[in-house]
């Protein structure tokens, strides 16, 4: 029991740093799990380590949350036609054209990506890749904030965040690409891929619940447990990384994550 706690442990620790810094959750897991010798062939783990990683972005950006999701009703249902209910409803109608791309593509082929790219060698290839991407995209500075997104740059965004489906790309760091690519400051850049990364989780992971609650995942006692536990430290991993990410951020250091990937990349493919 003590031995098969640590390694939870390991993984939730792995979860929360690896989902927020852009350095890929999914493949981490998948090299920790090899290294740890620990088969969750049923996936609650993995649903159990995103959960608790879901709730720390709630939890952080929930002041942003409640204005956005205020003003936007004001908008809609009462209205109001102000400057700040207008930004919140275009933001609003950016986000959902930036979670369409991923969306379909989840539903689509998620399955099919995870059977083919979950491989380590294709995690270290993707991990390379992620390091490229980074370390191409470091020196541009952008000037737009979250409240110039344009269609298009909405739509540029959510086909990067596609990308990040394929374990071994990070999903934060490839979106955070995208904003960069459309011009985005750095620091709105990521705020505006963990903005998105709230709805795409919650459809992920309401699709993998649903199994669990039916019956297609079983878990035994002692799993809930230690799946439980998992959670809430990568909950508590995940606040904290988001915090550190963020003041990386604004210090210019992106490159670091570029750094890391690439050297990591590296090291699984060759061993």
């Amino acid at each position: 029991m003590f031995l098969n706690l640590l390694k939870y442990v390991l993984l939730a620790i792995i979860q929360g740093i690896s989902e927020i810094l852009p350095i890929s959750s999914s493949g981490h897991l998948i090299i920790a799990q090899n290294l740890l010798g620990l088969d969750i062939s049923n996936m609650s783990t993995s649903i159990f380590l995103h959960v608790g990683s879901l709730v720390a972005v709630i939890i952080f950006y929930f002041s942003t949350l409640k204005v956005l999701s205020q003003n936007s009703f004001r908008y809609v249902f009462k209205k109001e036609k102000n400057s700040e209910t207008k930004k919140a409803w275009h933001l609003i109608l950016m986000m959902l054209i930036s979670i369409l791309p991923a969306g379909i593509l989840g539903l689509i082929f998620k399955s099919k990506i995870e059977d083919i790219f979950s491989t380590t060698i294709f995690i270290g290839i993707n991990l390379i890749i992620t390091a490229i991407l980074l370390l191409f995209l470091t020196k541009n500075k952008g000037k737009k904030t979250i409240d110039e997104i344009t269609y298009k740059d909405a739509l540029i965004v959510g086909l990067f965040q596609a990308l990040g489906i394929m374990p071994g790309i990070s999903r934060s760091g490839i979106t955070t690409i995208g904003g960069k690519v459309s011009n985005l400051k750095d620091e709105d850049a990521v705020n505006y891929s963990f903005l998105l990364f709230i709805p795409v989780a919650l459809g992920t992971g309401l699709l993998e619940i649903i199994e669990l609650c039916t019956g297609k995942l079983v878990l035994t006692e002692q799993e809930i447990i230690l799946n439980t536990i998992g959670a809430l430290i990568s909950m508590i991993v995940t606040y904290i990384s988001l915090k550190l990410l963020l003041k990386i951020i604004k210090k210019g250091k992106l490159y670091y994550f570029s750094l890391y990937c690439l050297i990591v990349g590296i090291l699984v493919l060759i061993f």
